[in-house]
Formats: structure tokens, sequence, C-alpha cells
């Protein structure tokens, strides 16, 4: 049986937001344009399932010389899944969106050196809130 825990709990808070007067496919399309402006690779999608996954690559820690010393320059993969969910009851225009990140740093050989979910909660309030901008100036068409 699986359980919950309290730092999941968090975690699934932090990553999960509620869109009020939004269709799903308008959130949906609000969504990829997000990632795509943030240098994400949509990398599939399906309105009817609600889900978008995309990845990008980028340098980490290029300006920490400390790290070039043990991993020589090392990269990350970031994968991210982002769900929609109608609110249960009658209104079709409440959505939750939940958006996971998955982390992996490799270094100069590709060697995994690290990997698991992104847990800043800064990341995922940054994204949130420019998808609501996205949302607001698409509502207001501006």
């Amino acid at each position: 049986m699986l359980h919950s825990t309290p730092g999941s709990q968090q975690l699934r808070q932090l990553q999960t937001r509620r869109f009020d007067g939004v269709s799903e496919r308008n959130l949906l399309s609000a969504s990829a344009g997000v990632l795509q402006d943030l240098g994400f690779n949509i990398d599939g999608s399906s309105s009817r399932l609600g889900l978008i996954t995309a990845s990008k690559v980028r340098k980490t820690w290029e300006d920490t010389e400390w790290w070039k010393v043990f991993l020589g320059n090392p990269t990350d993969s970031i994968r991210l899944s982002l769900v929609t969910r109608p609110a249960s009851g009658t209104d079709p225009n409440v959505i939750f969106v939940r958006v996971t990140i998955q982390l992996t740093t490799r270094d100069n050989n590709n060697q995994q050196v690290w990997s698991g979910a992104l847990e800043d909660p800064a990341v995922y309030q940054g994204f949130f809130d420019k998808l609501s901008q996205s949302l607001f100036l698409e509502a207001h068409q501006i």
C-alpha cells in the first residue's frame, strides 16, 4: 500500500495550482507556450488526457569552478510533465494543473551523478506565475 508522507504532500502542493474561468484546452495551449518560452522542447501532448511532456538540457553550475574540478563541465537533463484535471463538480472551467520536474545531472563522461525530483518552490511558483500571466494576456487579447 502506498502511503503519503508530509514531505510528499508539501511537494504536491507546490506542484499544483487551481485555475478558474479557463477551458482545459486553453490551459494546455498556454502551458505549451510558456514551456517553449522557457526553452523546453515539447516531447508529447494529449489534449484528451490533459498531458504535456517536455524536456531541455542545460549546462550546470557554469560559474562555479569547484564543480568543474570534480565533474568537468556537467549538464542537467530536465524532464517536465504537466497534467490537467477538471475539478469535480459541474463547472468545466475549474481546472487543476500539476507540474512535476525531474532533474538528472551528468558529468563530462555522461555518467549520472545525481537524479531526483526538483523541489525548489521558486521554480514551481515561477512557472505558475508565467502561466497565469499568459492566460490573463490571452483572455484580454493583449
